[in-house]
């Protein structure tokens, strides 16, 4: 079992990468929560899981 969980210094949700069981049931067993969406994953390091987030919410516009 594993997740990886950011949140913005408000506790808002950005990301978090699991496993945990849904119910109910998404369908599929890794996964990524978005701040609108939950999308099927595969299992990442803490390396890719870092990155995503650099260059998600810390990239200038």
């Amino acid at each position: 079992m594993y997740s990886f969980h950011y949140q913005d210094a408000h506790a808002t949700l950005r990301l978090r990468v699991d496993n945990a069981d849904h119910k109910p049931a998404l369908g599929f067993h890794d996964h990524k929560h978005t701040s609108e969406e939950i999308l099927p994953s595969t299992i990442p390091n803490l390396q890719e899981v870092l990155n995503e987030i650099v260059n998600t919410y810390f990239t200038e516009s």
